[in-house]
């Protein structure tokens, strides 16, 4: 696979005061953190480096000693005029092009290398770092909402794609006088989806004085930035994997032909319900168990004992409202759940839309993450024999954090 990187050092610095590539940050220049990194790669054939056309010499004389920079050229009026002219110096054999920001000086080999198999795997790929903080969109000076910071991405660098679609891309902006802050933002103008990669946030970028001076602390102090760097990205995995709570509920109820059906909530019509203390909702009672389980929380029958005349006859559904309140308020959202209903009789197909409804405006969550099915014990059992009905549901809740 034929790849080449583009470091784009053309900006000027007016926010920093300087031209940031050619800052000495310890023993270095700002610009050799990133060649170095990306260097190490051996999956990378040549790296050409965007700059200020008055500093190209100085440029070229100080990475002679890195092989695989191949080229030093001056960049354009804005930064995607100075990756464009990055790209036309990578050879047309070239499959893919990584872009990154001379400004980020202390990405990681391994960001580098997770983001290069994620793009030859999925056709693109852009370094993107979560947010912890609680996210506002503001109007006039006002919250106007809250976002859900699950969906919300920071986008870095290295950008990755193929280099004939991102030239393209490149292409069309100028002939339509458009201008993006990123690759990432030009190539989903340009109909692609980049493929995401979790970065961290030691690849920072040097804009203001005080991100110079806390980076500089950084290099004059003990801590070793590669091994922060896979600390932090280790940590999020385990973060984001320990954020998520599987739970499996189950119920079995006999028929009783004195009694209605309710199933999920709804109203079967049938000849016989089911027996039990409340309006024994099967299906729901395995939902709630679930959502207990998942939550940490007690079993049904432990919050709601048949041994209690006040929940004689009661609407399981009134039971599904207490136990979302419970498990809302300890900080988890429904991701989705999935329910089985086994039975001969009734057949639960022509009731699916309905039950959905009413147990997706229960929870108050969307239809799309409630799913049911229905099944027979094909004859065997009591199942077969039409005695009862028993019901399964699978439900997966994730951990909000604290803001």
């Amino acid at each position: 696979m034929n790849i080449w990187a583009v470091i784009v050092a053309a900006g000027k610095g007016e926010r920093l005061g300087s031209y940031k590539p050619l800052i000495k940050i310890g023993d270095k220049y700002m610009l050799e953190y990133s060649v170095e990194t990306i260097s190490k790669s051996n999956k990378i054939e040549g790296i050409v480096v965007v700059c200020l056309s008055n500093y190209i010499q100085f440029i070229r004389e100080l990475l002679k000693k890195y092989d695989l920079v191949k080229y030093v050229v001056p960049g354009g009026k804005l930064r995607q005029d100075s990756v464009r002219k990055g790209i036309l110096k990578v050879p047309e054999t070239a499959e893919f092009v990584l872009v990154h920001d001379a400004a980020r000086p202390f990405v990681s080999v391994d960001i580098i290398e997770r983001s290069i198999n994620a793009a030859v795997q999925k056709g693109s790929c852009v370094v993107c770092v979560g947010v912890n903080d609680t996210v506002k969109r503001v109007e006039d000076g006002f919250i106007k909402e809250t976002l859900d910071r699950d969906s919300i991405f920071l986008a870095q660098t290295p950008q990755i794609f193929k280099r004939k679609e991102l030239l393209e891309a490149f292409e069309n902006a100028i002939l339509k006088r458009l201008v993006f802050t990123d690759e990432s933002s030009l190539m989903e103008f340009h109909g692609i989806r980049p493929f995401v990669v979790l970065g961290d946030n030691s690849n920072m970028k040097i804009t203001y004085p005080q991100d110079l001076e806390l980076v500089k602390n950084f290099i004059n102090s003990d801590v070793d930035f590669k091994k922060l760097s896979e600390k932090v990205y280790e940590e999020e995995k385990v973060r984001k994997v320990q954020n998520y709570f599987v739970g499996i509920g189950e119920d079995i109820h006999p028929f009783d032909k004195e009694r209605p059906l309710y199933l999920g909530g709804v109203l079967i019509p049938f000849e016989k319900g089911l027996k039990g203390h409340s309006d024994a909702d099967v299906l729901l009672h395995a939902l709630i168990d679930a959502l207990l389980g998942a939550s940490g929380l007690d079993d049904i029958g432990t919050l709601f004992p048949d041994t209690d005349p006040k929940y004689y006859g009661v609407s399981s559904l009134t039971l599904l409202q207490k136990v979302s309140t419970l498990v809302y308020s300890k900080g988890f959202k429904i991701q989705n759940i999935d329910m089985i209903v086994f039975a001969e009789k009734p057949k639960i197909r022509a009731f699916k839309d309905e039950i959905i409804s009413v147990i997706s405006n229960t929870l108050n969550i969307d239809k799309i993450k409630v799913n049911l099915k229905g099944k027979t014990a094909e004859g065997l059992g009591f199942l077969g024999r039409e005695e009862g009905i028993y019901a399964k549901a699978v439900v997966l809740l994730k951990k909000e954090e604290n803001c």
